[in-house]
């Protein structure tokens, strides 16, 4: 909470791996959403966004002021709040889990069948 408003903000990325055993490919669909709601004496903001595609890096920091609350709706008497997202931390040890194992990650928009695979690789 801070200057009478309250917060809420929630991230989603998600990586899905259809494997491909014949080409020992893991080709690669990203999804990710953002929802962020805040709500005041006077009005309530609600901004959410979903998309789909390759997404090779972002980062994003926030930090806020104001009372910050725990998950019972207490105050934990710090005065802000620090959030820091990086896609490449999460996505480096998927990445390194699969070429590990010896397979090609391959990231793609969309996973097409086989006839139509030159079109998107």
């Amino acid at each position: 909470m801070d200057m009478m408003r309250a917060h809420k903000m929630r991230r989603t990325h998600k990586l899905v791996l259809p494997l491909d055993e014949h080409s020992h490919t893991a080709r690669v669909l990203e999804y990710w959403s953002a929802f962020d709601a805040s709500a005041g004496p006077n009005d309530l903001r609600l901004n959410w966004t979903a998309a789909r595609g390759m997404q090779f890096f972002e980062f994003e920091h926030r930090r806020v002021f104001g009372v910050q609350l725990d998950a019972s709706g207490k105050p934990t008497g710090e005065l802000s709040e620090a959030y820091t997202f990086n896609l490449q931390e999460l996505k480096q040890p998927i990445i390194k889990a699969v070429t590990a194992g010896g397979w090609i990650w391959q990231p793609v928009m969309w996973n097409a069948p086989d006839s139509l695979r030159w079109l998107i690789e």
